[in-house]
């Protein structure tokens, strides 16, 4: 406590009915930050896939390298999915939505990238939310671990579509 002129620097006496109740040493409360357990988790918790495990990505950036190449995207290289600049990921993102429409992403569609991509990933059934935010920083340490298994997902799932043909 800041010290005041004027005023006595001393603390009230903590007593049963003066205490605060913020959870932290008081017995029974809970903190308003922190979820009481049991309750609703977020989404990024319920991912059974180790996101975050380099073997796990290698192997996710080595199977996406292939099948980009194998449908015509040559200008990518394993640097370019291990750390994508926004417009890399913007380029492959749209190249495989063509895959599925060709006319995506077409000059007449006044619509943001970021907001086609998880309209587009939600409606063909993508089980996790992809946030426009990291759309936009797409090859950020944060962001890219999370949408390099969705670019994953898109691409089986393409391949699912293709040998229904």
């Amino acid at each position: 406590m800041i010290p005041r002129v004027g005023r006595k620097n001393v603390a009230p006496k903590k007593s049963p009915s003066n205490r605060r109740r913020s959870g932290i040493g008081g017995a029974g409360c809970r903190s308003s930050v922190v979820p009481p357990s049991g309750g609703i988790q977020s989404r990024a918790n319920d991912e059974p896939r180790p996101i975050n495990d380099k073997v796990f990505q290698q192997d996710c950036i080595k199977r996406l390298l292939q099948f980009l190449r194998k449908n015509e995207y040559d200008n990518v290289t394993n640097k370019n999915l291990s750390r994508p600049l926004g417009k890399d990921f913007a380029n492959i993102v749209t190249s495989m939505l063509r895959l599925i429409d060709p006319y995506f992403q077409s000059d007449s569609n006044p619509m943001k990238l970021e907001d086609e991509v998880a309209m587009n990933f939600k409606a063909i059934g993508y089980p996790f939310p992809i946030s426009k935010t990291a759309l936009v920083a797409a090859g950020s340490l944060h962001s890219w671990p999370t949408l390099l298994p969705s670019l994953t997902w898109f691409m089986e799932h393409i391949e699912c579509l293709k040998k229904d043909k």
